[in-house]
Order: structure tokens, then C-alpha cells, then sequence
């Protein structure tokens, strides 16, 4: 039992209560404040992208995103889970896991713009979240350093969420699904159809990470994610339209096979 667990248990709590209640305290100083904040992108998008990248905006985000990492890492040292090997692998070296991680992150935004292609068929439109995007140098390193912070934080909150779920006696399963939702509750301000999205991505992250830790691939894979799209790249747009054609194209046939074209 970790020091925190022992020391509401002092106060007649059991072990999974004070897991509990753990979680619930984590929820409130972090993840609530975070969902909170999707209430508060008011105004044209020219009005938020300078909010967003101000001296004071930058300074808010920054701090947001540290305290995901920080709290997280507290109550893991906590539970005695203060080492990096305690939450992350060290079997899998750190160059099979960067490459893995860009890997990821192509995938990732594949899977993306196909849903963007689910989107438009089903006449959905999400928000746009143009504004988020850097417009210039310094903008660009300001970004720089937030996705590089981000990245981490995020993930050391992932390895946290996870490992205190399953101390509550979810499953693997259960555990990636909860957490998912936790991580999509937050990014709200980008459409109803787009947190769905978020979900099914996490909750397969979520697994990866249960199944082999590859904490530095998760890490990788997030930094690129925030801070830059692959749509920048000569020749995305070819890839995306040969991968969505494939994935229409088997969806079609498994539409046909099951009768559901005739």
C-alpha cells in the first residue's frame, strides 16, 4: 500500500477507497479545470489565435500542461512508482521506439483524415481549430515548446490513469476504455464526432501501453502529433487518398458480402 493509501486509511478508508478517492482529487485539480476551459475559446478565431499565443496565453497553457505531467508523477512516486523503468520499458530500445513512435504518428493522422472523409459523407462539421495553428517563427518555436512539454506530461498522465484504474479492479480493457474518455473529455472544442474519434484512437494507445509500455514511442508519437501535420509534407494528400480509397473500397465489399448493398 503507498503512502497515500495509508494515510486515508488512517482515517477509516480502505485501500481501493482511498484509490478512489485519489482519483477523484485528480480529476478535480486537473482534468476538470482542463474540460472547463473548452467553455472558454470564446470570440473569432483571430481573437483566440492571440490569445492563444500572447505572452500570458502561452504562460496559462504551458503551466496547464506541466500540471498534468507533475500530479501525475506525484501520486505515482507515491505508489512507489517513481523510477522511469517503473513505468516505462527498457526491453524495447529507444531507437526501435522513436521510429515506432513515427510511425504512430503517421498512423495517427491517417486514421484522422479518414474520419474527417466519415465526416463530410455524414454531413457532420466539426469546429474549426485553425487558430491553434502557429502563423509565424516564434509562434512556431512558442509551439515548439509546448508540444515538447505536452507530449510528456500527457504521456506520464496516460502511465498514471492507467496504472490507478486498474488499482480500482478494472481490466485491461475497461481500464483503456475509461481513460480514453478521460483524455477525450478535454478536447471537447473540437465536435462531438471528433471526441469519438479521440476515443477510439486512445483506447487503442491506451492497450499499446498496457501491453508493452513504450512509454519514449507514446512520448514521440505525441510531440510530433501537437506540433506539426503531415499535411505539410509534398505527396500527403496522394497517401490519404490511396489509404481512404483502399478503406472505402473494403468497406464496400464488406457491405456487399453481408447483403447490406442489395
Amino acid at each position: 500500500m503507498g503512502k497515500k493509501s495509508g494515510a486515508l486509511s488512517a482515517w477509516g478508508f480502505t485501500a481501493r477507497r482511498a484509490d478512489g478517492v485519489e482519483l477523484l482529487g485528480f480529476f478535480l485539480i486537473v482534468l476538470l479545470p482542463a474540460i472547463l476551459s473548452n467553455f472558454g475559446t470564446e470570440g473569432s478565431p483571430a481573437r483566440q489565435h492571440s490569445a492563444l499565443y500572447s505572452q500570458l496565453g502561452f504562460i496559462k497553457e504551458l503551466l496547464g500542461s506541466l500540471q498534468f505531467g507533475l500530479v501525475a508523477a506525484f501520486f505515482l512516486s507515491r505508489h512507489g512508482l517513481g523510477k522511469w523503468s517503473d513505468v516505462a520499458s527498457t526491453k524495447i530500445s529507444w531507437p526501435r521506439q522513436v521510429l515506432a513512435g513515427i510511425g504512430l504518428w503517421f498512423a495517427y493522422y491517417l486514421f484522422f483524415d479518414f474520419w474527417a472523409v466519415l465526416a463530410a459523407l455524414a454531413n457532420i462539421r466539426s469546429p474549426s481549430i485553425a487558430w491553434l495553428h502557429p502563423t509565424g517563427d516564434g509562434e512556431v518555436l512558442l509551439n515548439g515548446v509546448f508540444s515538447l512539454v505536452n507530449g510528456h506530461s500527457e504521456e506520464i498522465m496516460r502511465a498514471y490513469l492507467l496504472t490507478q484504474t486498474q488499482r480500482l479492479g478494472l481490466g485491461r480493457n475497461s481500464a483503456a476504455l475509461a481513460v480514453a474518455a478521460m483524455v477525450a473529455s478535454y478536447h471537447v472544442y473540437q465536435g462531438a464526432f471528433t471526441v469519438v474519434a479521440f476515443v477510439i484512437a486512445n483506447v487503442i494507445l491506451n492497450r499499446l501501453y498496457l501491453s508493452k509500455r513504450p512509454l519514449v514511442m507514446l512520448i514521440v508519437w505525441h510531440v510530433l502529433s501537437d506540433f506539426m501535420h503531415p499535411t505539410d509534407f509534398v505527396g500527403w494528400e496522394l497517401v490519404t487518398a490511396m489509404v481512404n480509397g483502399s478503406l472505402g473500397m473494403a468497406l464496400y465489399a464488406v457491405a456487399h458480402a453481408l447483403g447490406i448493398l442489395h
